[in-house]
């Protein structure tokens, strides 16, 4: 069955905002050559001028020029002159001085009265990041690689919570990913902005964690190309291509293409990963105040199981007979695949309507596809899931793992849309910067699984081929239907040059339908929720770079398709938090400073039902605060970001069936954790073009989420880089976790834990045009 039926809602509201495209009069200028010609014309044609090396030449619109033009005299209207020879999405080195995921409007990172960080393209090429829990490793109040190496999806948590990405503003799922999804590439991005803290007053429904801000690259006037190959462990060869610059000598037209593809092996015997990306973007800037994107992109990720959720017994608690294998594979190689197919396409308006207000909308259609089928053992049996080749249970000296196979497939639709105004205005002495926006999310999935109990396997000796894959034509799918409309009020407020205050206040509905397998055709759960989020902070700049700051925002997520016991649909979850803050920015911009507490208390926490397999249960709430430290410096021959944060996360109300977790540690969320990565450029020596780096990162330890659970010990990796360029060649090595450190990434209160992600090395070459 395919997802159809959309709203046309986002079309219209598509449609109308590109009428407003030509709405502005008067003359407008762009740099239109690479030595930097300056055209500017007015609406009907009729005079324009043109210069280049600073010369001024009037022309009329019949090409004439000369002293034989004759021109009236007047009083023109003010140019704007755009230069669009520099991306503003870039980021300098590794200190970012402008985000826009706090406030959805381009501004400087210490007026904003949040926590942000801002991981750039450098440092995702340095740190040789191959998806978005990769690149977060560094980061602060974030928890990554949760179940070490995975690649079924990215698996992050910001202060205790699950988080979702965003895409340009806007979003193509409600929450996470599911299981066989294409996780995003980091070669597509820009930048990536990480938001921490409840932020529905600007991102509509989402957890109280924060958001990632994936900023897209886009076309550009200057001409530029990069092509990379690379080959590193289990047999890893990549190759991939960005090329941009203009298409016509007016720079009208702009475009660029990015294609990436991959193929290697994986950590675990029989596994192997391949991905294939291809994504074109063609840019129109009639004038200066006008700017259209159109893109389309198609990913395709081919895997295998490699995080196969071991029992604790054998991974984290050793076993007469030993520890079982980081590199067992524990599925069957004839029939396991994780399949995922993501096809995107929209396109992207800036429009400046007068010299005080502009336009901005976005439209993105998704298709997604994705199949997995897998085994894994019965972990849930606890130590008695290991038995002896006869069947009976032998937890110190049997070599075989109870199994039990899983299969996952779906279909995804989504139609996701926002339009935004924003204007630059005074009252009296203050000055606004006022943003009205509105999006919605219209989103038609359907899913099919099952499990089946399958045959047990030796986990030290494993021989496969002993179990039939299952008939799979006959599961009823669970269809979901997913409506979000929010509607966003927010201003920042310069009250003096010193003190400004940001205010946010959002609308949101949410209407969900879900029809699961077993019921009657006509049988559906409906459930509608609204909400609203305000956001507040003040930021102070006292001077000398530093800025206090203090915020309140609420958070308000709709659980996606989340069955309760009773029949109903779970409840949104709603958080609050107070944080607090100081920032400095050091006069030059080449250093940021920042630190700041925070106390965040979320109600109708959604957790995994015990007494009813399938479905959940909302137990009551949950207690994050914690502190945040950070540092990123952009010196002369030195590149460095720095960070520690202690984040208690526990449950504080509980009910009788998760008594044991009141106020324990959430699982996977170590108390303590603390990064540091640089690269030194040789310059001093006479080598400008050698770079070397390294990282360290530590995590502490952790619990499975239970007052008398087992423990994961603290774990400290490190990596290291090497580049040196010849000419537009650029030579670079990496290697993730140096020492090949062998460790426990997670273990639950449900009984599997997971090795961490051991050594790898690539090596990488890149020519640049």
């Amino acid at each position: 069955m395919k997802p159809k039926h959309f709203s046309l809602r986002p079309l219209v509201v598509s449609l109308g905002a590109c009428g407003i495209l030509f709405s502005g009069s008067g003359i407008h200028a762009q740099e239109v050559s690479d030595d930097g010609a300056i055209r500017a014309t007015s609406d009907d044609g009729a005079i324009r001028a043109t210069g280049d090396d600073g010369a001024i030449r009037a022309t009329g619109d019949d090409g004439s020029s000369g002293s034989g033009l004759k021109v009236k005299a007047a009083t023109l209207p003010e140019i704007n002159v755009t230069d669009r020879s520099r991306d503003v999405n870039q980021v300098s080195g590794y200190v970012p001085t402008n985000s826009s995921a706090g406030t959805r409007t381009e501004t400087p990172i210490n007026e904003i009265p949040r926590s942000i960080s801002v991981i750039g393209a450098q440092q995702i090429q340095d740190q040789n990041s191959r998806s978005l829990s990769e690149a977060m490793r560094y980061m602060p109040g974030v928890s990554s690689g949760n179940f070490g190496e995975d690649p079924l999806g990215d698996w992050i948590q910001m202060r205790g919570f699950g988080t979702r990405a965003f895409q340009d503003g806007i979003p193509d799922i409600t929450d996470t990913s599911e299981k066989g999804d294409v996780r995003d590439e980091p070669f597509l991005y820009e930048r990536m902005e990480v938001l921490r803290g409840p932020s529905s007053a600007l991102s509509g429904h989402n957890s109280p964690g924060g958001i990632i801000h994936l900023v897209s690259k886009r076309p550009q006037a200057t001409k530029f190309g990069e092509l990379n190959v690379s080959y590193g462990t289990y047999d890893t060869k990549l190759m991939s291509l960005d090329s941009t610059g203009p298409l016509d000598k007016d720079g009208q037209w702009l475009y660029r293409v990015i294609a990436l593809g991959s193929k290697g092996g994986a950590q675990v015997h029989h596994a192997k990963s391949e991905r294939a990306v291809f994504k074109p973007m063609l840019t129109w800037v009639p004038t200066a105040r006008t700017n259209i994107t159109v893109f389309a992109e198609y990913q395709r990720d081919y895997n295998n199981t490699v995080q196969g959720y071991l029992p604790r017994l054998g991974t984290l608690q050793n076993r007469a007979i030993g520890k079982i294998s980081p590199r067992l594979f524990v599925s069957e190689p004839d029939f396991d695949r994780a399949r995922g197919i993501r096809k995107r396409a929209g396109w992207e308006v800036n429009q400046q309507l007068s010299d005080n207000w502009s336009m901005r909308h976005h439209l993105r259609f998704a298709k997604n596809e994705r199949i997995l089928n897998t085994m894994y053992p019965n972990y849930s049996l606890m130590d008695e899931v290991w038995v002896n080749e006869d069947g009976e249970v032998d937890i110190e000296n049997g070599q075989y793992m109870q199994r039990t196979f899983s299969h996952e497939s779906g279909r995804r639709n989504s139609l996701t849309g926002d339009l935004l105004f924003q204007g630059h205005f005074n009252t009296g002495s203050m000055k606004h910067n006022a943003l009205i926006g509105f999006d919605m999310n219209n989103i038609h999935g359907t899913t099919r699984s099952m499990e089946a109990e399958a045959t047990p396997l030796n986990a030290y000796d494993p021989v496969y081929g002993g179990y039939e894959l299952p008939d799979l034509s006959e599961i009823d799918p669970q269809t979901k239907k997913f409506k979000a409309y929010g509607i966003t009020l927010q201003d920042q407020v310069k009250l003096t040059d010193a003190l400004s205050i940001t205010g946010a206040l959002r609308y949101d509905r949410v209407e969900q339908r879900l029809t699961s397998p077993g019921q009657e055709k006509n049988a559906v759960t409906k459930q509608n929720d609204h909400k609203v989020s305000p956001n507040i902070g003040v930021v102070w700049d006292v001077g000398g770079g530093v800025s206090p700051y203090i915020n309140y925002a609420e958070s308000f997520e709709a659980q996606y398709g989340t069955r309760l016991a009773d029949g109903g649909l779970a409840k949104p979850t709603v958080g609050k938090q107070v944080e607090g803050g100081v920032k400095w920015l050091s006069p030059d911009k080449r250093i940021l400073l920042t630190g700041g507490v925070f106390n965040i208390n979320q109600k109708n926490g959604v957790l995994d039902d015990p007494n009813n397999p399938g479905y959940s249960i909302q137990n009551g709430k949950i207690k994050s605060r914690g502190i945040e430290l950070e540092s990123a410096f952009n010196l002369r021959t030195v590149n460095l970001i720095a960070q520690y944060t202690y984040n208690r996360a526990y449950n504080a109300v509980v009910d009788e069936a998760t008594a044991n977790s009141l106020k324990a540690q959430l699982q996977t969320i170590p108390k303590h954790t603390a990064a540091i990565s640089a690269t030194y450029r040789f310059s001093d020596f006479g080598l400008p073009n050698l770079r070397v780096g390294a990282g360290v990162i530590y995590k502490g330890e952790m619990g499975d989420g239970s007052n008398d659970g087992v423990k994961v010990p603290s774990v400290v990796t490190g990596d290291l880089m090497a580049s040196y360029e010849v000419n537009n060649v650029t030579f670079a090595l990496n290697a993730n976790n140096v020492s090949d450190k062998k460790y426990v990434a997670y273990c639950s209160s449900g009984g599997d834990c997971g090795w961490g992600s051991r050594r790898r090395i690539t090596g990488t070459i890149t020519y640049r045009w």
